[in-house]
């Protein structure tokens, strides 16, 4: 039995929640972090943006019939998302990465206080205010107030459960089909690690390895990675890149782009090449073709001035900005002491990513955003001494839009040999997450018992020694402003509430 239905009803449920997602957090960090004089003011506006956006919106109108077969994918799709999802610690059902141990004491935090966050930090002895971009956390932990610790890790993960729906609902609607292969490949994506371990370590590493570490500086993390260690990054970025990859008008793609900056900062830096590419060419989109001449190129920047292109970045810098500085003294939290040699910075850039660029040279080779992708991709390991999550945290907007550009070309009729040796690589650079699940479900089976989750106002560090317990070599100060920083800022004294 066949039933057709119009898409564009979905089409809308999913575009304006996934801009309502990424816009929700922020709206909470104005009204319970800035000042009433201004915070009206500026929800109003940010609101107003939100309209614009979806006004300049085209819809899909297109009818599609719903046929057993397609619900049965939709099922498995929907199942393979949740238990992705479900290993990746959210809500500590289950083992979790190192990285946890800092979300779940900001997630504590922000349950615990009122905000804006402030308690009296013990490691240091002095006052200190939580600075981070801990907006994600926001939608479940206003709950989380009343519901108690259980219930509102419940309330993250269906917050991260939602998004992970909505960003992949943006990735089928750029593919325009529903895939459980697509989908497959989407969870399992990964640069060549397992290769480059074994050639720079001489050995085969256990099953179950933080692979990505293979060089240190060059920490280029797969999807599942990403998820599984960042998710309040990463979760964001996913809509959000999508959903840049799969709108068709330039009319608001950079008031959609600036939503991303409270939430990653680094991926923010690592687009600006191709969205200002996509502001002077022809079209919109990775089949952007550019035409040289000045007057042409005025007229695509004009084309892009509107209400939302503006006052959206307008807002996000006054607020976000000033509120990140207060703790600019911060040291970044992973840096490479030394620079590495040619060859393993070589070796790196191929076995990440390179090599499949190199496999789908004759379908791209004219396409210019996979050639500012590719250069993206290899500078950022320039800046490694500086800190290591330009490429740890930076790259994940690259990486998806490397994965879309993969399954274009396996979508191809052409270039068979080329796409089974590509199908081949990408079987290999499973290794990666699947390692990265598996380790998750061997240690949720070996080592269930539940820790006690310390705070950064509870926590066991001590600047001399490192750190004891949960958050062990977790210094405070890279998420914490202290009050002989934060109270003489700009952010303090003319944008916080008091």
């Amino acid at each position: 039995m066949k039933t057709t239905i119009r898409i564009e009803v979905f089409d809308k449920v999913l575009i304006r929640g996934s801009i309502f997602y990424l816009m929700l957090p922020l709206l909470l960090f104005i009204f319970f972090w800035i000042d009433e004089k201004i915070a009206f003011l500026l929800l109003i506006l940010l609101v107003f943006c939100g309209y614009r956006m979806d006004r300049s919106i085209t819809y899909r109108k297109s009818e599609i019939q719903i046929t057993k077969r397609k619900l049965l994918s939709l099922f498995a799709i929907f199942l393979l998302l949740a238990i992705w999802l479900y290993f990746s610690g959210i809500g500590r059902f289950v083992y979790q990465n190192y990285d946890h141990r800092y979300k779940n004491a900001i997630f504590q935090d922000l349950i615990a206080y009122q905000w804006p966050v402030h308690f009296h930090d013990a490691v240091y002895n002095k006052p200190a205010m939580l600075c981070y971009y801990f907006f994600f956390w926001l939608p479940s932990a206003l709950p989380g107030k009343a519901a108690g610790p259980f219930r509102s890790n419940i309330l993250l993960f269906l917050w991260s459960w939602i998004g992970l729906i909505l960003g992949y609902g943006l990735f089928t609607r750029l593919r325009k089909k529903i895939s459980v292969l697509d989908t497959i490949v989407f969870i399992l994506f990964s640069g060549l690690d397992i290769i480059g371990f074994i050639l720079i370590h001489k050995s085969i590493p256990s099953f179950g390895l933080h692979l990505e570490t293979w060089i240190e500086q060059i920490q280029v993390s797969s999807i599942t990675t990403q998820l599984y260690w960042s998710f309040n990054q990463f979760i964001p970025v996913l809509i959000g890149t999508f959903l840049l990859l799969s709108i068709d008008r330039k009319k608001n793609y950079i008031a959609i782009f600036s939503l991303l900056f409270p939430y990653s900062p680094y991926a923010v830096i690592t687009l600006i090449p191709l969205i200002i590419f996509w502001t002077i060419s022809n079209d919109y989109g990775l089949e952007s073709k550019f035409q040289p001449g000045f007057r042409i190129i005025w007229q695509k920047i004009k084309d892009a001035i509107n209400t939302e292109n503006i006052l959206t970045p307008l807002i996000i810098m006054f607020i976000f900005i000033p509120f990140f500085l207060i703790n600019s003294k911060r040291v970044p939290t992973e840096t490479a002491t030394n620079w590495i040699s040619i060859t393993e910075y070589l070796f790196a850039i191929f076995f990440e990513f390179l090599i499949y660029i190199i496999i789908m040279l004759a379908k791209f080779k004219t396409n210019i955003s996979s050639w500012l992708l590719i250069s993206v991709l290899c500078v950022l390991p320039l800046f490694c001494t500086t800190d290591l999550n330009i490429i740890l945290r930076g790259t994940a907007p690259l990486v998806l839009i490397l994965l879309i550009l993969v399954l274009d070309f396996l979508s191809e009729k052409r270039y068979l040999y080329r796409r089974i040796l590509l199908i081949f690589l990408l079987v290999i650079g499973a290794w990666t997450p699947i390692s990265e699940i598996y380790r998750t479900i061997d240690n949720s089976i070996h080592n269930s018992e539940d820790q006690e989750v310390l705070t950064f106002s509870n926590n066991e560090f001590t600047p001399e020694s490192g750190a004891v317990g949960i958050l062990t070599f977790v210094n405070p100060a890279q998420y914490l402003s202290y009050e002989e920083d934060y109270q003489n800022s700009f952010f303090y004294r003319y944008l916080m509430i008091h």
